[in-house]
């Protein structure tokens, strides 16, 4: 069974990924796109090591490359409160390497400072599987376009 304090966290880090994608987003740039527009979306997947629930974000910048922004409902690399963010901008999809930064909240349910020195740095890189329906990391961790 999910704590109310659990929900009450994972409901506010998919409110943070759902603000960050349409303040990111540009629909008319996006038309000139179409190759590019299939990675964009919502994806969840399972941490297999720990059972935790994973989002991701992936929006399109007006480079033409990808912001990513993540949330866990429990990350182990954020030791006294098991909530952050890790994001990424810039990115290029496919990529296989780059920097995944992770900010973690330092109180629980407080929020993230991602002008502060990363806490923690996670495996960056994506291998599309699926056409784009579906995401992996180098560690294995898959995500699932929703």
């Amino acid at each position: 069974m999910i704590s109310s304090s659990s929900l009450k966290t994972l409901l506010l880090l998919t409110m943070v990924l759902l603000d960050a994608a349409t303040q990111s987003t540009d629909a008319r740039s996006l038309k000139s796109k179409k190759s590019s527009h299939d990675f964009m979306g919502y994806y969840m997947g399972i941490d297999p090591v720990d059972g935790s629930f994973q989002q991701m974000q992936i929006v399109m910048n007006d480079e033409g490359t990808f912001d990513i922004l993540m949330a866990d409902s429990s990350f182990r690399n954020c030791a006294d409160t098991n909530q952050g963010l890790a994001k990424a901008d810039g990115i290029e999809i496919p990529s296989s390497n780059f920097d995944f930064p992770l900010h973690c909240t330092k109180e629980k349910g407080g929020t993230v400072d991602f002008d502060a020195e990363p806490d923690a740095m996670l495996v960056g890189g994506f291998e599309v599987l699926g056409g784009g329906d579906a995401l992996r990391r180098p560690n294995g961790y898959t995500y699932f376009k929703q």
